[in-house]
């Protein structure tokens, strides 16, 4: 069965929830969504890109803001490639060099944003790789970005890779302590349990 609609945290919209199970907890709009960037990560996301002026940055700034409204609402239709698709259109309009701070700023956050909205989709579709890959993009940019690492963590968990979700949650928790993330850390210390208990009984089974 899908995932619930704004399980993990949901899009980056007007409200943000973060969920694990039933329980829900509202948080500030875009109250993680301010990352800061190394130069080189910078460089990387810049490679190929064309310079653009401030006025034909905002242009682009607003195509992608555009796009990524687009995809929410396909979102909030459940029709999560329509969404995977305009966020990566808004993640196309965003690839130009910024000619200021502020305006890199700007370009930083909607980037992350259109991945970590891509990585909810693909947790909705059980494409728990894919999911991965979005949230350590944002995380090679900043490594202390909350919600990506709880959105890893739940893509981490469904690839049964037990020990780097929980790595991830302890880092989260390190950073942000939060009830959502100390239920995600039972929540995937019981699936490593069930896990483990499953194999123990096909070792015995071979052996029998």
């Amino acid at each position: 069965p899908d995932l619930p609609l704004l399980a993990t945290s949901g899009i980056d919209s007007e409200v943000k929830i973060w969920s694990v199970g039933d329980e829900y907890v509202s948080q500030d709009p875009d109250s993680s969504d301010s990352i800061s960037v190394s130069d080189n990560w910078r460089q990387r996301m810049a490679s190929g890109a064309v310079n653009l002026n401030p006025d034909r940055s905002l242009e682009r700034l607003r195509m992608a803001e555009q796009e990524k409204q687009e995809g929410n609402s396909q979102v909030k239709q459940r029709k999560w490639e329509s969404a995977i698709a305009a966020y990566e259109q808004a993640l196309t309009h965003l690839h130009f060099v910024a000619p200021n701070p502020a305006l890199r700023q700007s370009q930083d956050v909607l980037r992350a944003s259109c991945w970590l909205n891509q990585a909810h989709c693909h947790l909705q579709t059980h494409n728990y790789e894919q999911a991965r890959q979005m949230c350590t993009k944002v995380l090679r940019g900043d490594p202390s970005h909350t919600k990506a690492l709880y959105r890893r963590a739940m893509a981490l968990m469904e690839l049964k890779d037990f020990s780097q979700a929980l790595a991830d949650v302890n880092r989260a928790l390190g950073i942000q302590p939060m009830a959502e993330l100390t239920q995600l850390k039972a929540k995937i210390q019981q699936r490593q349990a069930q896990e483990l208990k499953r194999e123990q009984e096909r070792y015995k089974r071979m052996f029998a």
